[in-house]
């Protein structure tokens, strides 16, 4: 995971994570712990309080490492609330 950040319905930002490789930028991360579960599925326990029903879009970039031809993959994707609504039930 590179970057992880919520945007809220009265249009502010919150960057859980943003990673910087390599650059003398300092890297944010707004979250206590962080762990890759047993289906491969992620959880984090963040460092404020989130009122979910505030939170309008959740965007996160990464990258993985393609097992057969060991390149890295970008990838990036934004949820939306009606596909929150999906993964919560």
């Amino acid at each position: 995971m590179d970057t992880l950040e919520l945007q809220f319905t009265d249009g502010s930002k919150h960057a859980v994570a943003n990673w910087h490789h390599g650059s003398e930028e300092q890297s944010t991360f707004n979250y206590y712990v962080g762990a890759i579960l047993s289906d491969n599925s992620h959880a984090s326990v963040f460092t404020s309080l989130i009122d979910p029903n505030t939170v309008e879009s959740i965007s996160l970039t990464g990258s993985n490492s393609d097992e057969e031809t060991g390149k890295n993959q970008e990838h990036a994707m934004e949820l939306l609330p009606e596909q929150m609504e999906l993964l919560s039930e």
